[in-house]
């Protein structure tokens, strides 16, 4: 969570709602929350660590594959698997996870 009384919970995103309005978070990170809880969309943000194999989903190296090598406040540093090119992304525009499918 990036704003509000949760600032600074870690969690795993479950569910949307369709409207996009809000999101239902597990909590890792906070051993008082066993249940899962409903926050809105703007209050959270994804997180990436050094290591994390990542695609991106949008942009001028969309559908790329990589690892991540460095993570700034919102931009986040890829290295391809073929180690041939080292870009940076935002991480909004970043999947966890490599897939072989196409990205539209």
């Amino acid at each position: 969570m990036v704003i509000g009384d949760l600032k600074g919970l870690i969690g795993i995103v479950q569910s949307c709602k369709p409207d996009g309005s809000s999101v239902v978070v597990k909590p890792t990170n906070a051993a008082d929350f066993d249940a899962s809880i409903e926050v809105e969309c703007a209050w959270v943000t994804k997180k990436f660590h050094v290591g994390d194999n990542v695609t991106i989903l949008d942009g001028m190296h969309r559908g790329m594959a990589g690892i991540v090598m460095h993570v700034d406040q919102y931009l986040v540093e890829v290295l391809s698997h073929d180690l041939t090119k080292r870009v940076k992304a935002r991480g909004v525009n970043l999947m966890l996870g490599h897939s072989k499918a196409q990205v539209n």
